[in-house]
């Protein structure tokens, strides 16, 4: 349903303190034309990604963009960690699965939906991501793309 994504489908996290590094990646899924009017009470929210690849040990966060239509993305500072919601949600129990399915997120696309300029119809732009990782540690997580017709679903109950 109108999903878009980054270049790539890999989302992570490592820490070589021998070269005193830190990459980390994000992944992003934009939803487009979600028909849920301004101010409405969400009572369930998931995401349901393919999750191709996984390894290392920790826990990723989900949040969305903080704006009231998401734009298609043309630069990585627009899905910058200063741009995410407030309400984030800790994905703990990602697996290797076909559709995965997300913990509830209910509270991140609350907080889309109650902005003032929301307007049903409007695209809203999920974020995973690895908040941080120790010493000599990783997280890595591989999606599947829309080309290989394994797109990403937004499921939201009122």
């Amino acid at each position: 349903n109108g999903i878009s994504r980054n270049y790539t489908n890999l989302i992570g996290a490592n820490y070589d303190d021998e070269e005193i590094t830190h990459n980390w990646g994000a992944v992003y899924f934009r939803f487009q034309n979600v028909a849920i009017d301004q101010g409405a009470t969400i009572s369930s929210a998931i995401l349901k990604p393919y999750v191709n690849s996984l390894s290392g040990t920790g826990d990723f966060l989900i949040a969305a963009v903080d704006t009231d239509d998401a734009p298609q993305p043309t630069a990585g500072f627009q899905v910058g960690k200063t741009s995410y919601t407030t309400a984030q949600v800790t994905y703990s129990s990602i697996a290797v699965a076909a559709p995965h399915t997300s913990p509830d997120i209910k509270t991140v696309i609350q907080e889309i939906v109650d902005r003032a300029g929301w307007s049903s119809g409007n695209d809203i732009t999920i974020v995973v991501y690895v908040n941080s990782v120790g010493a000599s540690s990783s997280r890595i997580a591989g999606f599947g793309r829309l080309a290989d017709s394994k797109a990403a679903q937004l499921i939201i109950t009122l």
